[in-house]
């Protein structure tokens, strides 16, 4: 049998693919990473996916990205712009006089709230 290691975030793609590959009769090994982000939401999705689709094992590596710092996925100090956050500047923006120059949008990242 052929063997396949899908990493396995536990969004729509990842899991689109473990799907195919357990179609087409892989003996798929799901592989998540615990990145050290702030919830456990991602990596409790891809052990039921994982589990409800019928890979072979499924293993969630641990890596420490705060080391690097900047993030608003593991940095507890960074606020996470959500969509509403990103609404609210946008009007801000829209009352601004007119200078000929657009102000910059600052944010640290932008969540998607598509899952």
């Amino acid at each position: 049998m052929k063997r396949a290691v899908v990493l396995l975030s536990g969004g729509i793609d990842s899991t689109t693919t473990l799907a195919i590959a357990i179609t087409e009769a892989y003996e798929a090994y799901a592989l998540s990473f615990d990145y050290g982000q702030r919830h456990r939401i991602e990596t409790e999705a891809a052990r039921r996916i994982a589990d409800s689709l019928g890979a072979k094992e499924h293993h969630v590596a641990k890596i420490d990205l705060r080391i690097f710092g900047g993030s608003a996925l593991t940095d507890t100090l960074i606020t996470v712009a959500t969509p509403i956050a990103v609404r609210n500047s946008l009007k801000r923006l829209k009352t601004l006089p007119i200078s000929g120059q657009k102000p910059a949008l600052k944010t640290d990242a932008f969540i998607s709230t598509r899952r």
